[in-house]
């Protein structure tokens, strides 16, 4: 008997996708990422969704080091980010990482997170 929860089997696969993304598996983990629906998670785990998607990009864009992959992967790691930090308490420690991870992406490491 096959689980019909959507919700349940979004959060496997956010859970297999950040075992493959920390394993350098970039293509698998994008494949589980792309087989989310997002309107069925709720705020948490929307937030981790962005979160993953983001690093990934950033992942891949460090891993690729090239000057045409990297700044594409660069940009949507940045948007992902963005969408991260709309979701996030103001102030909240998920709310400051993501800032953080934003302006290392831009490159702004000399002032601290707003």
């Amino acid at each position: 008997n096959i689980l019909q929860d959507a919700p349940k089997q979004s959060d496997c696969k956010l859970k297999l996708g950040f075992i493959l993304l920390s394993a350098g598996m970039f293509k698998e983990a994008f494949d589980c990422f792309n087989g989310i629906d997002v309107h069925l998670l709720n705020n948490d785990l929307k937030i981790q969704y962005y979160s993953l998607r983001a690093r990934a990009h950033s992942d891949l864009a460090d891993y690729d080091n090239n000057i045409y992959y990297s700044q594409y992967n660069n940009e949507l790691s940045i948007k992902y980010l963005d969408s991260t930090i709309a979701l996030c308490k103001p102030n909240s420690y998920d709310y400051l990482m993501q800032q953080g991870n934003k302006q290392v992406r831009l490159g702004d490491l000399k002032k601290p997170s707003e």
